[in-house]
């Protein structure tokens, strides 16, 4: 059961992100989170799209020192609601997945 509150999210995969602004904000309870307003981002095998990307707590802390304003990063990501979750560094079974996806996409 879904209530007005409730976000879907996906599970991670592996997308290639380009910051246009990376801004470190802080929340209510002081917790650092990053915001990334119109950046691009791509899947592999999808068209490029430009979406708001965000990292929160421990994930912010792993994924700041990555972020550089108009360079393209590759990271595992979630997509929550129109958003995209930055979650770090893409694990080698992610990796993995996303080269099938692209050969998928060739075929």
């Amino acid at each position: 059961m879904n209530d007005n509150h409730t976000r879907r999210r996906s599970r991670a995969f592996v997308a290639t992100i380009t910051p246009s602004t990376i801004e470190v904000k802080k929340s209510q309870h002081s917790a650092e989170y990053i915001l990334c307003r119109d950046a691009g981002f791509q899947r592999p095998g999808d068209p490029p799209q430009v979406r708001t990307a965000m990292a929160f707590g421990e994930l912010a802390q792993s994924v700041k020192s990555l972020l550089r304003e108009g360079e393209p990063v590759t990271l595992a990501v979630q997509y929550d609601g129109a958003t995209i979750k930055l979650l770090g560094p893409p694990r080698e079974e992610q990796l993995a997945s996303a080269a099938r996806r692209l050969e998928r996409v060739a075929a």
